[in-house]
């Protein structure tokens, strides 16, 4: 999945990215960061709560370059 996400958003002109599949990279990653928060919030051990803590931080910024390429690809 990082994979795909490096060569989504990735310094490659948008026009190598569609629209749909990008969508549903979105998804998947907004899941993937509930599923994660979830259980953050269950966690009662601190390192592993600042292991899944980082992990959230590089999804949720992933996610926000995910959304500004959507958004200019749909122009």
């Amino acid at each position: 999945m990082l994979e795909k996400i490096s060569h989504l958003l990735g310094r490659k002109p948008p026009e190598h990215a569609t629209r749909k599949q990008l969508h549903k990279l979105l998804k998947r990653l907004k899941h993937r960061q509930r599923e994660l928060e979830k259980r953050c919030e269950h966690t009662d051990d601190a390192h592993e709560r600042k292991r899944l803590e980082r992990e959230i931080k590089v999804i949720r910024e992933q996610r926000r370059k995910g959304v500004h390429l959507y958004r200019e690809l749909r122009k």
